[in-house]
């Protein structure tokens, strides 16, 4: 204890005398930027240069962010001033009722879940009619994909439009009727209170430390983050002999005649551009126009002989053992592969439509090849899927 006493004194005696050589040598700020420091977290320097420090927030800029936090608590009260407020919570309530009743209980939870058995019942007897491999378990699948999404709408439906709807005439116009005074609290405790207090405390706390012992600040000193420099007067002087100058030397010459001449050429810059947009415009449409005629009407004959051809390409495939089902299941696949060859896709599309004619897609959804399923992953999946 006596140990560390003299070490302290020891410090002290040391502090006192470096500091009159520190003074001396202009150290130590000057009782005006002490008072801007602690005041404000800025201070000048002797060219009246402006630094701001990071770590000060001073008492200004504190009671400034009251001031605007007051000023906010004071407009959030003034809502319930305003003619729409109340015309506005019935509103809001018949909204929250609708959501709760239609949407909610009907339309997703007892509609979905018909439709979903329906969906699934439905695409498991069209597997079993195909004969599909592993048709025999269509059946015990619908009924899984079916369950999981009804139990998901009906525990999720059911709870979330009771509460949603019975909100809607009790906790709705609670919480909208009291909206604008805890904002106003928020505003009030947090920016008109809590932080200004906060930043006070601690710029009483960091302030006078750093005013009796901070170095006098410099531009040298100033990295832009901890200590900032903000402005410099001497930029401006410099700016303004620079202007000067160039004034100056703009006066030498005379300017009506570049004006003049840079006008003209500006002017017909822009016409030629015009002119030239215009054209190729024009070509382009035009072009573009010939292009697609002379294409449509050779698709035209292309398809019309499809269509008279049809039969013999259905007679071919069946030759080749190539069924439609084939086609109907890889449908997307044909497109994109006759695509790449020089057609369009809605030209491709069109040219399978017409081979098909009437025959139902074998398989729906189509997949990828490497999409696999497993039950777990399929629940999962159906559960994320109503109501997307």
């Amino acid at each position: 204890m006596n140990r560390n006493c003299r070490m302290i004194s020891t410090l002290m005696v040391g502090m006192s005398c470096l500091s009159p050589a520190l003074a001396d040598d202009g150290y130590f700020l000057t009782g005006q930027q002490k008072q801007e420091l602690i005041l404000r977290g800025q201070m000048h320097d002797e060219e009246h240069r402006l630094y701001d420090i990071w770590i000060v927030p001073g008492y200004v800029v504190p009671a400034e962010t009251a001031q605007k936090g007051w000023r906010k608590a004071d407009e959030s009260l003034q809502t319930y001033r305003k003619p729409e407020f109340f015309p506005n919570l019935h509103k809001y309530a018949d909204k929250t009722w609708r959501f709760g009743t239609r949407y909610t209980l009907r339309e997703y939870t007892f509609r979905g879940t018909r439709e979903a058995w329906s969906k699934d019942m439905k695409v498991a007897s069209g597997r079993t009619q195909k004969r599909v491999f592993g048709w025999w378990l269509a059946y015990p699948w619908g009924v899984l994909e079916a369950t999981t999404e009804s139990l998901f709408r009906i525990g999720t439906g059911i709870p979330t439009g009771i509460l949603v709807a019975g909100s809607a005439y009790t906790v709705f116009p609670a919480a909208y009727v009291v909206t604008p005074s805890v904002v106003s609290l928020g505003h009030a405790a947090g920016e008109g209170t809590v932080f200004p207090l906060a930043a006070a405390t601690w710029n009483t706390m960091i302030a006078p430390p750093l005013a009796f012992l901070g170095q006098r600040p410099a531009p040298q000193r100033a990295d832009g983050f901890w200590m900032k420099q903000v402005d410099d007067p001497q930029l401006k002087v410099l700016i303004g002999e620079l202007a000067s100058w160039r004034d100056t030397l703009s006066k030498t010459q005379p300017t009506a005649e570049r004006d003049a001449a840079i006008k003209r050429l500006e002017d017909d810059k822009s016409a030629q551009t015009r002119d030239l947009y215009a054209r190729i415009k024009v070509i382009e449409q035009a072009s573009g126009e010939k292009i697609a005629a002379v294409r449509a009407g050779w698709m035209t004959g292309v398809m019309a002989q499809a269509r008279t051809q049809r039969q013999d390409m259905v007679s071919r495939l069946d030759k080749a053992d190539v069924p439609l089902t084939m086609l109907a299941a890889q449908r997307q696949q044909v497109v994109t592969a006759l695509a790449v060859q020089g057609w369009t896709t809605q030209d491709a599309e069109a040219l399978v439509a017409i081979l098909l004619g009437d025959t139902p897609d074998i398989v729906s959804p189509q997949r990828a090849a490497d999409d696999k399923t497993d039950p777990v992953k399929r629940v999962i999946e159906v559960m994320g899927k109503p109501g997307s």
